[in-house]
């Protein structure tokens, strides 16, 4: 089963463009330490079920959903 992880932050190719690809995502542990995974550690993780991403907004959980580009890769 998927452990739930919450993306708390993102870090994008270039930071100042709307349409840049995310390159990393990150949260904070339950111990208060930090995480930081590449877009390919993320994506392989749920593939293999392992994580569960959601975002949290004005107390509403939702999960960001894949995409999938033309060319059927999985995208964040």
């Amino acid at each position: 089963m998927a452990t739930n992880v919450q993306i708390k932050c993102i870090h994008k190719s270039n930071r100042a463009s709307a349409h840049e690809r995310i390159t990393h995502v990150g949260g904070t542990n339950q111990d208060g330490s930090h995480w930081k995974l590449t877009q390919e550690q993320a994506i392989l993780g749920l593939k293999e079920g392992k994580w569960a991403f959601y975002v949290e907004r004005l107390e509403h959980r939702s999960l960001p959903p894949p995409t999938f580009s033309i060319d059927r890769d999985l995208r964040l």
